[in-house]
């Protein structure tokens, strides 16, 4: 049981982790995209 609980909660740490990457990469694209035109 005690197995399982570190999977699930290594895998909702995954998730989560991904899920704000993706969200800051959303926020910060037209900035990149700015400084990388410069």
């Amino acid at each position: 049981m005690e197995y399982m609980q570190v999977q699930i909660l290594i895998y909702l740490g995954y998730q989560l982790t991904m899920s704000i990457y993706h969200y800051l990469q959303q926020e910060l694209s037209e900035e990149l995209d700015i400084k990388m035109m410069l």
